[in-house]
Formats: structure tokens, sequence, C-alpha cells
């Protein structure tokens, strides 16, 4: 039987979200293209102290298998903007409890990660296990990731790199 010991590295990025009251509070979300929908914890809306709206009718969220996760019924309009430039999006996110455990969910050691040199990353931490307080879902994917020559790289035949918004996010 084949047994997976590798971590693989999912595309995170830390990004400022905007406040109620104005202020900018830094967070770290999840780039996720199969995702249909975006989402956001509810500890961290009630950390940007934003009231959610009620949905009219629920929206049922399924998982892996068509399992049903339950239904959700707020919805938060959220701006988010880049740490390192005036990029920014703004998006409506579904509330939930916990999008998902630490990514990654052990730190990855990788000997060589010189392919990265001179690029912004958007989240310095990459490698490192650490929550998420959003997921950025395919509804929003087309305004994240930049087009044109350059914007993406292989490294070491097993990483990607993807230029964003936010910064380049790894993936792999």
């Amino acid at each position: 039987s084949l047994i997976l010991k590798q971590e693989v590295l999912l595309a995170t990025a830390l990004v400022y979200a905007c406040s109620n009251n104005g202020q900018k509070l830094l967070c770290r979300v999840l780039i996720d293209p199969g995702s249909q929908s975006s989402f956001v914890t509810r500890a961290f809306v009630q950390r940007l102290r934003l009231k959610p709206s009620l949905l009219k009718s629920g929206i049922n969220i399924n998982g892996i298998g068509g399992i049903s996760k339950g239904t959700l019924h707020h919805v938060v309009n959220l701006n988010l903007s880049s740490v390192h430039s005036d990029d920014s999006v703004t998006i409506n996110a579904l509330m939930l409890n916990q999008i998902t455990s630490n990514v990654p969910r052990h730190s990855v050691v990788h000997l060589d990660w010189s392919g990265l040199s001179g690029l912004q990353l958007a989240d310095e931490h990459f490698a490192t296990p650490g929550p998420v307080d959003i997921l950025l879902g395919a509804d929003v994917y087309p305004l994240l990731i930049l087009d044109g020559l350059g914007v993406s790289k292989i490294l070491d035949g097993r990483l990607l790199a993807q230029q964003t918004i936010f910064g380049w996010v790894i993936t792999g």
C-alpha cells in the first residue's frame, strides 16, 4: 500500500482585512480554487467587529464525497489588501466556525529554497503551521492571480510559485 509522508504546501497569504472602524488587521488566507465559495471564521469576523448579513435561505455546504457539512446562514463583506502594495479586493465570504486545521499540518523543511530568492512572498511563513482566518475560493480566484509572462514558476520540479495581488504564493 502507498503511504504518503510528504507534506503538501497550500497557497497561503498574509493580508490586511479592514475592520468596521477602518483599522487594518493582519490575517492569514488560504487561496483554494477548488472551493466554490469563500469563507471567513466567526472569530475573525468578531475581531473585525463586522456585522454579518443574514441570508434569506441558508447555503448547504458539501465536502469531499458530497457529504453535507451543514448549512450556513451568514455572509460578510470584506475588503482585503496586500501588505506589500496598494492592491486590494472586496469579497463576500460565508461565515463558519472553523475553515481548517493549521496549514501546513507540520513544518516543512526543504533543503533548498534558493528558487524563491527575489520573490516577494505573500506569506513568508508558508512552511510553518498556522491558523487560517479566510479561505478565498474560485468565486474570487481570477481576481487574485496575476496574468502575463513570468507570473508562475516551477521550483525544484515539485513546487509552484504563482504571483498574486498579495505577492507570490507557494503550492506543492
